[in-house]
């Protein structure tokens, strides 16, 4: 009888064990941040951190080439999408859904730092780690306050982001996570006129008039000077200058999860007064 009632209750523990499957990198960060990364069943292509998400004993998927059978066959009880990938794969997620009684979360887009704050605690929330998040969270606002506290005002503020190579820019707007992280490291974004991710021209580069220049392009430092001093107009800008230029590791300041204090920090250390 005694052996029947432990087998009963590992039975019981088994069946409620979360199998967690996480539709974006920066969910992932947040998951793992909340203690639950042993529970992580299933990831993207994309995924790289914690280190230990690169492991073949999870299962990678590719979003945009959403894979239903695959998915199910990992029995998930939790599945953390987000709205930047949501609308394209729905139906899919449904699919799953109903083959698998799985919980589905649609994380919000992040526009800003408080708006990070908001999602962990959602995550947490979901997935039973209330306290955990809070914990997060109230740590990270303690480090974006000493931050604040210490960053001297810079005299080089006017910053452009690259998230392609001319002459077709993709750039960052207002209303943006990255807008949000070049504001906290003390910098201003001079297309805080547009919203969302534009195309800008060239002109349109020239005309605004950026002091410094931030490459999220995944071009080599070289290239990316070669870039900027071969394209026609730009000679007489500040960013063509090697000390106007930073690659600050894309995934810390494109991601809005639990390391967005050191994607900020990377930033405000991009430059100095004396460049």
């Amino acid at each position: 009888m005694l052996i029947m009632i432990t087998l009963a209750a590992c039975q019981k523990e088994h069946d409620t064990e979360m199998r967690i499957v996480s539709l974006i990198p920066s969910n992932t960060e947040i998951v793992s941040e909340l203690g639950l990364f042993d529970s992580l069943v299933m990831v993207t292509v994309s995924d790289d951190f914690p280190d230990m998400v690169k492991s073949d004993d999870i299962t990678k998927i590719d979003t945009f080439n959403f894979d239903v059978e695959k998915v199910i066959a990992e029995k998930p009880t939790h599945i953390v999408s987000h709205e930047s990938i949501n609308d394209g794969i729905s139906s899919e997620i449904e699919r799953v859904k109903k083959a698998t009684g799985a919980k589905v979360l649609v994380v919000a887009d992040a526009t800003s730092i408080e708006d990070v704050f908001r999602d962990i605690e959602t995550v947490g929330n979901f997935l039973g780690k209330s306290q955990e998040a809070d914990d997060v969270v109230e740590r990270l606002e303690a480090e974006f306050t000493e931050f604040k506290e210490s960053i001297e005002p810079k005299t080089k503020q006017r910053a452009v982001v690259f998230l392609s190579p001319t002459p077709e820019i993709y750039t960052v707007g207002r209303d943006t996570f990255i807008s949000s992280l070049l504001k906290g490291a003390g910098m201003v974004n001079v297309f805080s006129d547009l919203k969302g991710y534009p195309v800008v021209s060239n002109e349109s580069l020239v005309k605004h008039e950026p002091q410094v220049a931030i490459n999220l392009t995944d071009m080599s430092d070289k290239d990316f000077r070669d870039m900027l001093k071969s394209t026609p107009g730009l000679k007489s800008l500040d960013i063509t200058d090697l000390g106007n230029q930073c690659t600050p590791d894309v995934n810390l300041v494109s991601r809005p999860g639990p390391r967005i204090i050191q994607g900020m920090k990377s930033l405000a250390e991009c430059f100095n007064d004396e460049n």
